[in-house]
């Protein structure tokens, strides 16, 4: 099984969530695709003692990412035309 995860999304990220995913890398042989930013990510895999990914890890890299001070974007634009009657 292969499961993407938003290494940048939640509290203490990216360095908890890449511990949990290492560990289920180890302890449970999921694959594991890390998105975010990838200097990040590496830092914190350096962090959980580790010194290079491990087989069954990689990173996709995320140039952007939303932070919790972004705001919510714009709404849809809407149209009379498109309101039920």
């Amino acid at each position: 099984m292969k499961i993407i995860v938003d290494a940048m999304g939640g509290d203490n990220a990216p360095l908890e969530i890449v511990r949990g995913a290492l560990d289920a890398n180890r302890n449970h042989g999921v694959e594991i695709i890390l998105v975010g930013r990838t200097a990040e990510v590496l830092k914190a895999v350096e962090a959980c003692g580790q010194k290079s990914l491990p087989a069954g890890v990689e990173i996709k890299d995320a140039k952007e990412v939303v932070e919790i001070d972004d705001g919510l974007p714009p709404p849809w634009p809407s149209s009379r035309s498109q309101t039920p009657p």
